[in-house]
């Protein structure tokens, strides 16, 4: 899998922001709910405030867009989020996502059972330093 770095010249998409495909990421539409728009609501503006906004979409950002809402989001965007993205994919976006801090990490794994994931870092977090 292929990952791309997209900059202002990549047809007016947001500066920086890592896209890496993923079935996981899919909209929850794509799991068999009825369509909703994968654009982001102007109300959550000011939590992406160094993107266009209105070039931001779920099928293509959504890894972005999750990692801001988790670390900054109010309970209404979180609820917004978690209406528009599969549990799964919060998951993948929770154990990959550079913009989570380890406290705002540990709470999504609880939020979002993912023991697997917890386990595993806890392990690799508890070794003594070198």
């Amino acid at each position: 899998m292929r990952t791309q770095h997209v900059n202002a010249d990549s047809g007016g998409r947001s500066k920086g922001i890592r896209h890496m495909p993923s079935p996981a990421l899919r909209p929850a539409h794509a799991r068999g709910a009825p369509p909703r728009s994968t654009r982001l609501p102007a109300r959550f503006a000011r939590y992406f405030w160094d993107c266009d906004v209105a070039t931001l979409n779920l099928t293509v950002h959504g890894a972005h867009i999750a990692g801001r809402i988790l670390r900054y989001g109010d309970p209404a965007a979180v609820r917004w989020l978690l209406r528009h993205l599969q549990p799964e994919a919060l998951r993948v976006v929770v154990r990959t996502s550079r913009q989570l801090d380890n406290k705002t990490r540990a709470y999504w794994r609880i939020m979002l059972h993912d023991h697997a994931s917890a386990h595993r870092c806890v392990a690799a977090d508890s070794a003594p330093a070198l």
